[in-house]
């Protein structure tokens, strides 16, 4: 199961109003807000992810979602930071002892970690015997990230007042 980090950032309640009178302003100012703090995220999150020439940090991506509309108004905007090697997780999160890992990303990794490509077989052994820790890259991008996309929230919350004053 993916490890899931979910923050409310923002007034919901605030957002909700607005939503019912201007959907479509509130709409074009949480979307806009949401894909700027994704690729905020997604940056800060490379930046901390293990070996910057291997495939993990270049899977790291963002999207943004609309989700269908829940009821009589509008609908939710979800962003979403995600990697897409497989061995994602277990780097994020670790593994518990008893574990074989796939052999060719770790036989990459040692090529370009400890220029030995055949160093992966003992490092496989010791991850077997031993476990591994997590790196926590999502978690430590996500601590990073946080506080400006609370500002940036913060500042969208202003925007939508503004245009909707601008639209009455």
């Amino acid at each position: 199961m993916p490890a899931t980090y979910q923050v409310e950032a923002f007034d919901v309640e605030l957002f909700s109003k607005a939503l019912e009178r201007f959907p479509e302003i509130a709409r074009d100012v949480i979307l806009e807000t949401m894909k700027e703090s994704i690729v905020y995220l997604v940056g800060r999150i490379q930046v901390v992810t293990p070996i910057n020439t291997g495939t993990l940090r270049d899977s790291i991506d963002g999207r943004v979602e609309e989700l269908a509309a829940m009821g009589s108004v509008g609908g939710a905007i979800r962003g979403i930071a995600e990697a897409g090697a497989e061995y994602a997780l277990p780097v994020e999160l670790g593994l518990p002892s008893g574990h074989w890992v796939p052999i060719d990303p770790l036989k990459r990794w040692a090529h370009l970690v400890l220029g030995d490509e055949n160093a992966a077989y003992a490092v496989r052994w010791h991850i077997h015997e031993h476990g591994t820790d997590g790196y926590g890259m999502f978690a430590y991008g996500w601590r990073d990230a946080h506080p400006w996309i609370v500002r940036r929230f913060d500042r969208a919350l202003s925007q939508l007042a503004e245009r909707i004053v601008e639209a009455t």
